[in-house]
């Protein structure tokens, strides 16, 4: 016990900054580093509430990787409250403290505004702004897919951002909350059984034990309605979403083919810009001022393994 207190005692919890899926976010700091701590009341084994606060601490503290939010320390105490308070209240009788990477820029769902404004006063570099989100999202979740682990809400939500200073969008984007996900998955793809996150943003199987948003599982699977493009969408970006949209999980890419996609796009994108660049310039400075202008190094160019 003794041990477990000074644990507890190394953890300063500062306000609330938000929630996730389970549980409160605070910030605050543990061994001087300014840090998230994720608050989780529960109950002890054999609960669903257990099962899922073991298993977003056990997939933190196994995943490292720079486009998935770092659990540094997980601490389990028996809540504060008086025991008959807590299952009057309640029910839940244990706390644990998830200490994680602090995200100071939010959630993805709080800057899509500040890239559809980019969008609307230079189009290209706001589709720069986008890929370079969606690439960081893909290198995460096929970095996850790799540890057979599959997220089961990824939205925009549960994407946080860190400041950096090396990119023009001031922020790293970075998968977060995986209270709903599910490991052993062999394939990287194989649908989750239970019921969705958010019905919005599911695959079309999950809706099929989801009857509580009767609108969103009618339109999708009766009506096979999806988001409508905005006028300016490039068409290859249009196929790569319509494939990642099909109702057949079996026909939608892996996210080592959206990161190929995604890539070839955003090369495509630096390389128009250098074009469009005057002609007097040398190369040098091009990928100076691409460099200035976009905030990123170019990604390096895919590489194709040859046959045999």
């Amino acid at each position: 016990m003794s041990g477990l207190k000074t644990l507890l005692s190394d953890i300063e919890v500062g306000p609330s900054v938000g929630a996730g899926t389970f549980g409160i976010v605070y910030k605050g700091r543990w061994k001087g580093t300014s840090v998230a701590i994720k608050i989780i009341s529960h109950q002890g084994a054999g609960h669903s509430s257990n099962a899922r606060t073991s298993r977003e601490a056990m997939i933190g503290m196994a995943s490292s990787h720079p486009n998935v939010v770092a659990v540094y320390r997980v601490v389990t105490a028996a809540n504060e409250v008086v025991a008959l308070e807590v299952v009057a209240v309640d029910g839940y009788n244990l706390k644990t403290y998830i200490i994680m990477e602090y995200c100071d820029k939010g959630n993805l769902e709080s800057h899509r505004e500040e890239g559809w404004a980019l969008m609307r006063s230079d189009y290209q570099k706001g589709l720069v702004w986008v890929l370079r989100c969606l690439l960081e999202i893909v290198f995460g979740m096929e970095y996850l897919h790799s540890l057979s682990i599959v997220h089961g809400d990824l939205k925009c939500a549960n994407v946080l951002c860190k400041s950096s200073t090396s990119d023009a969008r001031g922020f790293t984007c970075k998968v977060a909350d995986f209270g709903l996900s599910q490991t052993g998955v062999t394939d990287g793809v194989t649908a989750i059984t239970s019921k969705p996150g958010t019905a919005v943003f599911a695959a079309p199987e999950l809706l099929r034990t989801d009857l509580e948003d009767i609108q969103v599982t009618y339109q999708v699977l009766e009506k096979d309605w999806r988001p409508e493009f905005p006028e300016q969408t490039p068409e290859l970006y249009k196929e790569v979403v319509s494939q990642c949209w099909a109702t057949e999980r079996e026909d939608r890419p892996s996210f080592k083919d959206v990161r190929g996609s995604l890539t070839d796009m955003l090369n495509q994108e630096f390389a128009t810009r250098r074009k469009s660049l005057p002609s007097q310039r040398s190369r040098s400075a091009e990928v100076v001022d691409m460099r200035a202008l976009l905030g990123t190094n170019e990604p390096a160019p895919r590489v194709h393994p040859h046959s045999g």
